[in-house]
């Protein structure tokens, strides 16, 4: 401050560009270790979105699982990250079963993650339709709660506090979204394939009949309308009348790439590769395990 006023300067800082790589192995849980290993939120997020239509975070991490992430940053003078770009190549493997997936422009300039085999990470429909709930009962024999007999369990049940957005599993139309009996407020969404699934109990429901809804849209709330023994949402998937396990899901992904594509992404897969190579040799590769 000046005679009472403010004397202002330009500061202006240089970021240097360039590529990091990080892996590292769960302990605690993926973004704990992996913010522990120096990567950054934002990068994080990115991972976690990536695997969670093939991943369920609840309950798949296991102490041990690899990650790793390959992304743009811009460091300060001292070598921080103040900032990053995209993740361009990631590597996964809960429970040995490992996954990769590089960032790729496909013919119509549209950018997304595709493994080997030019398949998108996103799936045409999630095997979990609420985030963070936890599994009360799972699909099969048991039980009834209410009835005290035993029945075929033709869903999986999560249970959540009631008001828990329920997610769109996949894009498709509106078949069913009212009261249905035992069901309670119910939604049924006809997708393509030969594919339903349907969420039974909600407290309410945002979407209407005929109406067509993207997947990971809001479409109603958790509750404990019709036969249930407390908040919790029933989740079906159908395939052709046949009820199957939704935590049992292979589906074909959102998208694929044709012959050309999956060329071209081969090019980009062999020099993110040969980078990684180049870091991992010149000991600039961070690892945690």
């Amino acid at each position: 401050m000046i005679d009472g006023g403010y004397n202002t300067r330009e500061v202006i800082s240089e970021y240097k560009s360039q590529r990091v790589g990080i892996s590292g192995e769960i302990s605690t849980s993926l973004y704990i270790d992996a913010t522990k290993s120096g990567i950054p939120d934002r990068i994080v997020d990115q991972f976690t979105k990536i695997y969670e239509y093939s991943v369920d975070f609840q309950r798949d991490i296991r102490p041990g699982d690899k990650f790793t992430m390959y992304f743009d940053a811009y460091k300060n003078r001292k070598g921080d990250i103040v900032k990053t770009g995209d993740l361009l190549y990631t590597s996964f493997s809960p429970g040995d079963k490992k996954s990769e997936f590089w960032l790729f422009s496909n013919e119509k300039k549209t950018e997304n993650f595709y493994d080997e085999n030019g398949k998108t990470a996103k799936r045409r429909l999630r095997a979990t339709p609420i985030n963070g709930a936890r599994i009360s009962s799972g699909f099969g024999g048991r039980k009834h709660p209410i009835l005290g007999y035993r029945k075929m369990h033709t869903g999986v049940d999560f249970a959540a506090p009631t008001g828990t957005p329920v997610l769109a599993a996949g894009s498709g139309t509106v078949e069913y979204a009212a009261w249905n009996g035992a069901a309670g407020k119910y939604i049924r969404i006809r997708h393509t394939d030969g594919y339903k699934t349907a969420y039974f109990h909600l407290s309410r429901i945002n979407v209407s009949v005929g109406k067509y809804v993207k997947q990971d849209q809001i479409i109603g709330k958790v509750g404990s309308t019709g036969r249930s023994t407390g908040p919790h949402l029933h989740y079906e998937v159908v395939l052709r009348g046949k009820p199957i396990n939704p935590r049992n899901l292979d589906l074909p992904p959102s998208i694929a790439l044709n012959d050309a594509g999956r060329r071209r992404l081969a090019s980009v897969q062999k020099a993110i590769e040969t980078q990684i190579r180049t870091l991992t040799s010149g000991d600039q590769f961070a690892s945690t395990r």
